[in-house]
């Protein structure tokens, strides 16, 4: 309860350290009858069967009554504290209970997803729940979007794919190997700029970043195919940690290019493939744009000719 009077980092901060704090106690003596100490415990009895089809199904009630909250009062009040708590409690919003509320729904389906996570496994461990988990975490709402149901959709899904089938990344390979894997990296990055502003219909299409990592990409490669007559770049490398590495790397990029995440705040939406194409100017849009681009309307006094650009 006293920590419900921090707010933003500080309050995240709090809460990381209750969460080290209850595993380390969990593993002590005194616990260790209730707990097995950090053997943790095993042999579950699964009363309905192992099925991965579980998770989905509760996937999908969890994004609709979600999808629910975001959208009612209680969501949009969620929304005001978290961007600005003072002016929140200015329009009468109950800072402390709204908090205990969030943190109440989220240990909900965060025991939702622990029982359905010792249902597959067996059993659970207290050091499968370290620290360094909640890098994983965060990595998952920062790059994805964290005003975005759709956007923490895709962020978990990427970090579990690079957890999952990222072993590669930790072998050892010749240095050109991975510059080259690393220049093929920057070109998708620059193609998924491209195929993203292109479904949101976004104008305009091309920005700054997609030539960035799109030149950045294609001096990497041609660096790595002329390594070997240049003599530079040899030997091997073995890329112990790389699957954290290259998460952390994503992460950067994402904070400096899109620090709202790859799709910010916005959720999935049919129209951002059948909709209105936005990359075609409006007629008010080309009158702004006429009237930019006349020197003769941008003088004092020039409005006048306004009507004329407007015929035109």
């Amino acid at each position: 309860i006293p920590s419900l009077r921090l707010r933003g980092d500080y309050l995240a901060i709090v809460t990381f350290g209750f969460g080290e704090i209850i595993r380390l106690t969990a593993s002590t003596r005194f616990f260790s009858p209730l707990t097995n100490g950090a053997l943790g415990f095993s042999g579950v009895p699964i009363q309905f069967g192992k099925s991965v089809w579980w998770t989905f199904a509760f996937l999908g009630i969890t994004i609709y009554v979600i999808s629910k909250l975001k959208y009612s009062s209680f969501g949009r009040a969620m929304e005001g504290i978290r961007e600005d708590e003072i002016a929140s409690e200015a329009m009468g919003v109950n800072l402390a209970y709204h908090k205990v509320l969030g943190f109440v729904i989220s240990s909900f389906f965060a025991g939702i997803a622990g029982g359905l996570w010792v249902s597959w496994l067996d059993g659970a461990r207290l050091d499968s729940f370290l620290f360094t988990l909640t890098f994983f975490f965060l990595v998952a709402l920062s790059v994805g979007g964290t005003g975005s149901i759709t956007g923490v959709l895709l962020g978990t899904a990427l970090v579990v794919f690079v957890r999952q089938y990222g072993d590669p990344l930790e072998q050892s390979y010749l240095i050109t190997t991975w510059a080259l894997a690393f220049g093929v990296i920057l070109l998708l990055t620059a193609l998924a700029i491209y195929i993203f502003r292109t479904l949101r219909r976004s104008r305009p299409k091309i920005i700054p970043a997609f030539y960035f990592f799109l030149g950045a990409g294609v001096l990497t490669i041609i660096l790595a195919l002329l390594a070997p007559s240049l003599g530079i770049m040899q030997g091997e490398f073995r890329g112990f940690g790389m699957r954290a590495i290259f998460l952390s790397i994503l992460l950067i990029i994402i904070m400096v290019f899109r620090p709202d995440g790859m799709v910010g705040r916005a959720e999935f939406n049919w129209a951002w493939v059948f909709g209105e194409r936005l990359d075609q100017p409006t007629e008010e849009e080309r009158k702004q744009d006429a009237w930019l681009s006349n020197p003769e309307l941008n003088r004092p006094g020039g409005a006048a000719n306004t009507s004329e650009v407007e015929e035109d």
